[in-house]
């Protein structure tokens, strides 16, 4: 007897038209979910992408893929549940529901564990909210002039992952040596040690929060050759040579 293959309706989300544009959080997503598609012989029949808030709840295209999948029966495929929604109340009602939802990150997880899941990214996402928010009256109390846009914050934010990035470059060049050399299996013994993520508190890290890692160290690396390449012209020009 043969096994039925899943079919599948592929949802991707990213935050910001910046993600969207760069294509960097979409790529991480589609790569978690066809590798979850291979370890459970599962096929992808349609795709549904966009870039919204994964707090807000009416999303046009996540409640299209919803329709088409309550329509013809198929299973509603993500990379993970922040993915998904970053609010539990309203994971609880799409996984009460008629649709089969499966988390790439963890295929034979069961509702309750997706459940666990949503709470847990609802928790981060208010935990970020609310270090930015003391961020921002910490900034105003020292005086500075943060802008609509928020530049001095978005500066300090910067300055603070790449500090953390030049941290763990020799950490990951030495768990990828000892064969944790995918996103997956980095992420996974990173999360075994402990070692803080980019937003810290009890935030774990996921195949795509190291792909953003180790794309900050390659351009941490390419800083570093031009800055080598400008020293030595620059000695070769004091020296006259």
């Amino acid at each position: 007897m043969t096994q039925t293959t899943i079919e599948a309706v592929a949802y991707y989300r990213a935050s910001t038209p910046g993600q969207g544009k760069t294509r960097l959080g979409l790529d991480a997503q589609k790569t978690n979910v066809t590798n979850c598609l291979l370890l459970i012989g599962a096929t992808v029949v349609k795709e549904y992408c966009e870039i919204e808030s994964g707090k807000r709840n009416k999303r046009k295209e996540l409640q299209k893929a919803i329709r088409y999948c309550r329509r013809y029966k198929k299973a509603l495929i993500i990379a993970d549940m922040s993915r998904l929604t970053r609010n539990a109340f309203f994971a609880a009602v799409l996984l009460e529901g008629k649709v089969r939802i499966i988390s790439a990150d963890k295929p034979y997880a069961t509702r309750l564990d997706l459940l666990k899941d949503s709470i847990r990214y609802q928790e981060e996402g208010e935990d970020i909210s609310r270090r930015t928010k003391q961020g921002l009256e910490e900034a105003r109390k020292r005086g500075v002039i943060l802008g609509k846009t928020g530049k001095a914050l978005g500066a300090l934010m910067k300055a603070k992952t790449r500090s953390k990035a030049i941290d763990l470059m020799p950490v990951v060049e030495d768990r990828w040596a000892k064969g944790f050399n995918t996103r997956e299996k980095l992420a996974k013994q990173f999360n075994k040690e402990g070692i803080a993520t980019f937003q810290g508190g009890d935030c774990r890290w996921h195949a795509s929060t190291i792909h953003t890692l180790l794309k900050r160290i390659e351009k941490l690396k390419s800083e570093i050759s031009n800055d080598n390449q400008d020293n030595t012209i620059s000695s070769l020009q004091m020296t006259g040579t």
